[in-house]
């Protein structure tokens, strides 16, 4: 699942490396495939499971931040 693991590395690509970063987006990744497989077993396509995984995954900025990411938002306030 190719498309998966190129969103979620592209979701902490501010964040700086570490063994924490990888162990978070490992568990990211395996939780997206989990809902992956479960959307095909109801039926959905791949391509149909993929996306609407990654539309209901929710927002991650509190645990990036937790990781130390370095986005540009409210950089000069």
């Amino acid at each position: 699942m190719k498309k998966l693991t190129q969103y979620v590395y592209d979701l902490f690509k501010d964040v700086p490396e570490s063994d924490q970063k990888e162990f978070v987006i490992q568990e990211v990744l395996q939780n997206l495939e989990e809902k992956v497989f479960d959307l095909k077993e109801h039926g959905k396509t791949e391509e149909d499971a993929i996306n609407k995984a990654i539309v209901e995954f929710g927002d991650i900025e509190d645990l990036k931040k937790e990781l130390g990411a370095t986005s540009g938002k409210n950089q000069f306030i």
